[in-house]
């Protein structure tokens, strides 16, 4: 019998050779099948192929897992196919159907466990005895209205009803005395006087101001507070709201070992640029770091020194120096020996020098004599 309409059930079905009815193992790939609910369409199985149990132990034995709607029925119908030559008889099943709950015995609308420690919710009225512990009772006929409990309790003037130790009937009955009166409750309507001379056990000290308490902060989230006599301190790295703007005017800061980003300097001229008084400064700085410095004019742009010289040309030019890669030193040279360099051609060679000899460019040509092209 299978629960109707519940997930994570299954068959148990049996594969046999017709000719000699021995059991059929090995064959989980070719068994195929399908179900029928009350009657209903024939279904292919949600999982195609069951799964042999042990081709050892229990030989042509196959189980087949079923899907929840694959047993929403009464009565159901499975059947299976395998390979040529076998036979699967089919599974006729009956569910529980209406006729009994799908839920576990005990529970809500299960069945009843008689005997002890049987869980039971009774939802119809009961006019019988009962032997036991009762969890919950929805209503009692003629039970007490909650002004009627109220006035039992708070209208008690009984004292011998308020005995019985560390209750809170106790606790509060004053024998007939007023709140705030002698011997009655305490009402903080207004100031208590009090005065303490101790805190949990420990005598409190003399105040240095008369009738206003001395703290003495010694721990701060359980942890000792690490600031001087007198003094709180402060974690910078456990400030609430620390990129919440605060106003430092008339704070002088002594030493900023390192600032990660500075967002916004509120008094330059635009959002993120340096003032006027900041640019003066780092340009003075950055003119007064190289070893020869850039002369300009009066309106600060460079001057260019016609009398300084070229330095020495460094390795011979070849066919793959891109022009990106040349310095303006080289560029300087090549402009120079266009015009006063020297030229050699030895055979297919040809050479072009600077006035001094030195080599720029050693190009080849494609003959000698009248050559057309060069590389």
């Amino acid at each position: 019998m299978l629960l109707k309409n519940v997930a994570s059930q299954g068959i148990f079905l049996f594969e046999y050779t017709i000719a000699t009815g021995a059991p059929k193992t090995g064959d989980s790939a070719n068994i195929t099948g399908y179900w029928s609910l009350d009657g209903g369409t024939a279904t292919v199985f949600g999982t195609t192929n069951p799964t042999e149990v042990s081709s050892a132990h229990m030989p042509g034995v196959y189980w087949q897992p079923l899907a929840q709607g694959e047993t929403n029925g009464n009565c159901i119908a499975y059947s299976w196919t395998g390979s040529a030559g076998t036979a699967i008889n089919p599974v006729l099943v009956l569910t529980t159907g209406v006729s009994i709950p799908v839920v576990a015995p005990g529970a809500a609308n299960g069945l009843f466990i008689a005997g002890t420690n049987a869980p039971t919710t009774i939802t119809t009225s009961l006019t019988t005895h009962l032997i036991g512990t009762v969890d919950t009772v929805t209503t009692v006929t003629n039970q007490l209205t909650a002004s009627q409990i109220a006035t039992g309790v708070w209208q008690d003037a009984t004292s011998g009803d308020f005995a019985a130790t560390s209750s809170i009937g106790k606790s509060l009955y004053t024998s007939g005395n007023a709140p705030g009166a002698a011997s009655g409750l305490l009402i903080s309507t207004s100031l208590v006087s009090a005065n303490m001379t101790q805190i949990l056990g420990t005598a409190v000290s003399t105040p240095a101001t008369s009738g206003v308490l001395d703290v003495n902060v010694k721990n701060i989230g359980g942890t000792v507070t690490a600031g001087a006599a007198g003094y709180v301190g402060v974690d910078w790295g456990h400030v609430n709201a620390p990129t919440t703007a605060v106003g430092l005017s008339g704070t002088t800061v002594g030493t900023v070992t390192t600032t990660t980003t500075a967002t916004n300097l509120t008094n330059a001229p635009t959002a993120g640029d340096l003032t006027a008084t900041m640019k003066a400064s780092v340009s003075a700085a950055v003119l007064a770091t190289p070893a020869d410095l850039l002369a300009t004019d009066a309106s600060g742009r460079v001057s260019l020194n016609l009398a300084q010289t070229l330095s020495a040309f460094g390795s011979a030019l070849t066919s793959s120096t891109a022009d990106t890669a040349l310095t303006v030193n080289e560029a300087l040279h090549c402009a120079v020996a266009s015009v006063v360099g020297q030229q050699t051609t030895v055979g297919t060679v040809f050479t072009t020098k600077t006035s001094a000899g030195t080599t720029l460019r050693a190009f080849t040509l494609d003959q000698n004599p009248n050559p057309n092209n060069r590389s």
